[in-house]
């Protein structure tokens, strides 16, 4: 399942993310996009702000959902379009699912005794939008265990502020639990959310990041290049 959701991600960051298509009616979602859920003090608790600027109302909602009151979230809608506006948002939705997706802060690592996140990943692929960095990754997982993983994005100045000209470094991180070997693991796809938040790239005077991780498959350190 990880995986069939990691191709359909890929897609949703590349194409258009909303298409013309029938007004609801049918009893399956006729749209997905990646987005974020902002907190809305309505009658439904929460709209959508797509990654073009764009806002969704959850006109209908069929599922029950619970609200991040705090901070953004973001997500993946399954939804169909309503054919009667709503005053102030762009679309109205029928919404079948949202599928919440690991929404973080870049961390500071200020201290390499306590960087305890120093298992390998694959970087399938990073993109800019909607104010995040959006990271799909794999890791190896043991078929017979419950296994789960964490993943951040640090800004390592533990060796001082970092030096950069045209992009900026950042370097992604995960500890997987149990942490697997490759002889006894299968791969596993995910995706996280990153806030850009004082990382933007008009504020650094850059055309990009840098960002570094343990490889999967050569237990070396590469590099992957991001650019709006």
């Amino acid at each position: 399942m990880k995986r069939f959701l990691t191709i359909i991600l890929a897609a949703m960051l590349i194409v258009p993310i909303l298409q013309s298509c029938e007004k609801s009616g049918a009893e399956q979602p006729e749209k997905s996009v990646l987005a974020t859920v902002l907190p809305y003090w309505n009658e439904v608790g929460f709209a959508c702000q797509l990654d073009n600027g764009e806002t969704l109302y959850p006109g209908k909602l069929r599922i029950k959902y619970e609200v991040n009151s705090e901070a953004a979230q973001r997500a993946i809608i399954y939804f169909s379009e309503i054919n009667s506006p709503v005053q102030g948002f762009t679309y109205n939705a029928d919404i079948f699912n949202i599928i919440n997706v690991p929404t973080k802060e870049i961390e500071t690592l200020k201290n390499t005794e306590d960087d305890i996140y120093k298992d390998a990943l694959k970087v399938d692929k990073i993109a800019i939008s909607g104010d995040y960095l959006n990271v799909e990754y794999t890791v190896l997982a043991d078929p017979n265990t419950n296994n789960r993983n964490e993943v951040y994005l640090f800004d390592n100045v533990s060796e001082g502020t970092p030096e950069y000209e045209d992009y900026y470094p950042l370097e992604l991180k995960v500890k997987c639990t149990p942490s697997v070997s490759g002889s006894k693991g299968r791969p596993q796809s995910y995706l996280a959310c990153f806030y850009i938040g004082a990382y933007k790239l008009s504020r650094l005077g850059c055309d990009g990041y840098h960002i570094s991780y343990k490889d999967l498959d050569s237990g070396e350190v590469k590099t992957y290049t991001v650019k709006p």
